[in-house]
């Protein structure tokens, strides 16, 4: 015969590791559809309000009372009211994630990285020069030697590209004549060409047209070029704001973003490569990474990086968040994993175990003064080893 007891008060949270029959005081076993206050309150869970309803959403992003919907091929702006505008259009289907920093929401989906400043959307990066200019020998009075020249693009909002390692051009007399490719709509595109012999490129000239540039002097009073082998950012899996510096998943690759300049990326030295694929990053003072491990990394943005390991195994997949006191939490096999500073805390390792999974979700939930963080994960779709694709029956007969 069941018998039941009657108790209250379950600030402990769940405990499925203990026997059903010796749950310690103050865990609770399971609790289904309810909302537990911090002093162990079970209350009934809060209720929701539909703001959108679209065909194919497959993620949402927020930029203050704002939110982006990728709602299919519809790139959707949500706000609080429920009013919705269609922005433009993206990828169909792939990853659908992003970053504030400064008042601006970065995000990249399949094969486009945009930012959003709470009216419009526009390109995040610059193009990058990949190859210089056509160059040759034109009109002027230049110093005969070797001559090096790049060119870069400069975006509508004044935002430099980067560009690859100058041309060199030997001139015994006369000046350099640039054949400019053309220039994409907006944009502007910047000469800077080297005194006689020197290694610097300064700014020469600023068109907005294709066609022939002569540089017949040079001076070398004029801007310095400072993106030389730096790249506009690529779409990336996962993005983070890390004390102000964005940094983006790409595989088994972690890249991060120049100071101050948040279109640029050093793909020379800005970044750190791990035995698999990246599945989460967070930051919290230390920049978190899940890969085959969990790493916390220091000094990222000085380059003086240091490293070490936090989790001797890795989280779940999407189920990175960032807590409202600055924190960051993700799920793995063993229960929640709270950041504290440069290190990683088990909260209820002893207590509870999660289903075993591969990827996830996770969001916080700010409601009566108690915030909650809600996880959901799924388990593998692949192929069981262990299951029968087959199956016979046999008789053996002894004679």
């Amino acid at each position: 015969m069941t018998e039941f007891k009657k108790t209250s008060g379950w600030s402990k949270g769940a405990n499925n590791l203990a026997q059903n029959k010796r749950v310690p005081d103050g865990f609770v076993r399971h609790a289904l559809n309810v909302d537990a206050t911090p002093d162990g309150i079970l209350t009934s869970r809060v209720g929701y309000e539909q703001l959108y309803a679209g065909t194919a959403v497959r993620g949402v992003l927020a930029l203050g009372t704002k939110l982006l919907v990728a709602d299919g091929t519809d790139l959707v702006e949500v706000d609080q009211s429920g009013g919705s505008r269609i922005l433009r259009t993206i990828a169909g289907a792939g990853q659908f994630v992003g970053a504030e920093l400064n008042g601006v929401l970065y995000f990249s989906t399949a094969d486009e990285c945009l930012k959003y400043d709470g009216l419009n959307v526009t390109p995040w990066g610059v193009p990058d020069v990949l190859y210089q200019p056509a160059l040759a020998v034109g009109d002027g009075a230049l110093v005969p030697g070797h001559y090096q020249v790049a060119m870069t693009l400069v975006s509508p909002d004044g935002l430099e590209g980067g560009t690859d390692l100058p041309a060199i051009i030997k001139v015994a007399a006369g000046g350099i004549s640039v054949t400019v490719p053309a220039v994409p709509s907006g944009y502007t595109a910047r000469i800077y060409v080297s005194s006689v012999d020197g290694s610097t490129v300064y700014l020469q000239h600023a068109t907005n047209t294709a066609g022939i540039v002569n540089i017949g002097a040079v001076r070398d009073d004029t801007a310095r070029c400072q993106t030389i082998l730096l790249r506009a950012p690529r779409p990336a899996t996962r993005i983070v704001n890390h004390n102000a510096l964005l940094v983006m998943v790409e595989g088994r690759t972690v890249w991060w973003t120049l100071p101050m300049q948040s279109h640029l990326v050093d793909r020379a030295k800005g970044f750190v490569q791990y035995p698999e694929d990246v599945g989460e990053i967070g930051s919290d003072g230390a920049l978190f990474v899940s890969a085959d491990k969990c790493y916390a990394l220091t000094n990222v943005e000085t380059g003086d990086i240091a490293q070490e390991t936090v989790l001797e195994f890795p989280a779940y997949s999407g189920t990175g968040v960032a807590l409202p006191d600055g924190r960051f939490a993700w799920m793995t096999r063993y229960g929640q994993a709270i950041s504290d500073g440069g290190k990683m805390n088990l909260v209820n390792a002893g207590s509870f175990v999660p289903t075993t999974a591969v990827a996830g979700a996770a969001g916080v939930v700010d409601y009566n003064g108690s915030q909650t963080i809600i996880t959901s994960t799924r388990g593998s779709t692949g192929s069981n080893s262990m299951a029968a694709a087959d199956y016979f029956l046999g008789e053996i007969i002894n004679q």
